[in-house]
């Protein structure tokens, strides 16, 4: 924990997200004189550091209980049947011939993000699997001797690469947790 340069406030430290503390205790007396003060003398208080509302907090639980009402509706049996009917190597096929669609979304992103080699091994990614993965139902390029796993990458990321915050919490129907970035 390193105190941000220029604060005015001791207690306002560069935190990141995951170890933000609710509580800082700090000594009541300048560091001078709490090195020759008794021990038995030191008062500590605490100051408690304000957490940031979330200021989408009714939107979210609406479209979240709103979401829960559609899935025990519709989604979760439609889900249950669809695991319990389609056999693993079709769904499988399924699952590889939808993320094969999505890599050139990735391509532009790395792209994008100046990374021209993680978008050369997108698109080599992307034509393996369209014409020997036939139309990317089998996930080839993966496999020796290409050895080109698929790579995560969106446009949030790329806001995220040119410094754009995260914002706050954002709960979507049909797509789940995110933020406004």
């Amino acid at each position: 924990m390193v105190p941000t340069r220029g604060c005015a406030d001791p207690c306002d430290f560069a935190f990141g997200p995951a170890d933000a503390p609710t509580n800082v205790i700090l000594p009541s007396a300048p560091p001078s004189l709490l090195a020759d003060a008794p021990p038995e003398d030191i008062v500590v208080t605490a100051k408690r550091r304000a957490i940031a509302a979330d200021p989408l907090e009714n939107l979210n639980e609406t479209s979240f209980e709103v979401i829960q009402s559609v899935d025990k509706a519709f989604v979760g049996p439609v889900a249950i049947a669809y695991r319990q009917k389609i056999p693993g190597p079709f769904r499988s096929g399924i699952r590889n011939f939808l993320s094969n669609i999505g890599e050139p979304i990735i391509f532009v992103n790395f792209l994008l993000q100046i990374k021209p080699g993680k978008a050369a091994k997108t698109v080599g990614r992307f034509a393996i699997n369209s014409t020997i993965g036939i139309a990317g139902l089998v996930d080839v390029a993966k496999k020796k001797p290409f050895h080109l796993p698929r790579r995560v990458n969106g446009f949030a990321y790329t806001m995220g690469y040119y410094g754009v915050k995260s914002g706050p919490y954002l709960y979507l129907p049909f797509i789940g947790p995110t933020t406004l970035r």
